[in-house]
């Protein structure tokens, strides 16, 4: 332990003690759990390793490569774990709109007007209440007016 200590120099925050711990994230070295949070707070640091973060080759260890093994496989069961559900999907298939939906496409495609899709996990799917009137063919858009250089307020219009 002592040539641990001794190889990571001094504490860092209170330059008092030798070092024992190290930063995952900024690689500040620290003698005490007291410091550590000092340090966080001081720099507003998570404490948490970047995942991607970019490593020169010359300084890549061995725990580097099972990490960025390790963020592979998380990001490979991610995807597998999206894929089987079906609220998750990525994107939206002809064969997969509900008869509505499939009716108002064909109804703003004879208008010219391209229509897309978002899935129906997102937000603003949610929120929209566009809809097609069968019997008269007439379809009550809902807009959302953004203005940007108002502090984004919005107003939304429906019908």
């Amino acid at each position: 332990m002592a040539a641990l200590c001794g190889r990571l120099g001094k504490c860092e925050v209170c330059a008092c003690k030798d070092a024992k711990y190290t930063c995952p994230k900024c690689e500040v070295k620290t003698c005490c759990i007291a410091c550590a949070n000092i340090h966080k707070k001081e720099l507003s640091c998570s404490g948490v390793r970047d995942k991607v973060d970019f490593k020169q080759l010359s300084k890549f260890t061995n725990m580097d490569l099972q990490s960025d093994y390790m963020l592979l496989e998380e990001m490979t069961r991610n995807v597998e774990k999206y894929s089987r559900d079906p609220l998750k999907g990525h994107c939206r298939h002809e064969k997969d709109i509900p008869h509505h939906l499939f009716k108002l496409k064909g109804a703003a495609s004879s208008r010219n007007i391209r229509w897309h899709f978002l899935p129906r996990n997102f937000s603003r799917h949610k929120d929209n209440t566009t809809y097609l009137d069968w019997k008269t063919n007439i379809i009550w858009w809902r807009v959302e007016w953004i203005f940007p250089q108002g502090n984004n307020i919005k107003c939304v219009d429906e019908r």
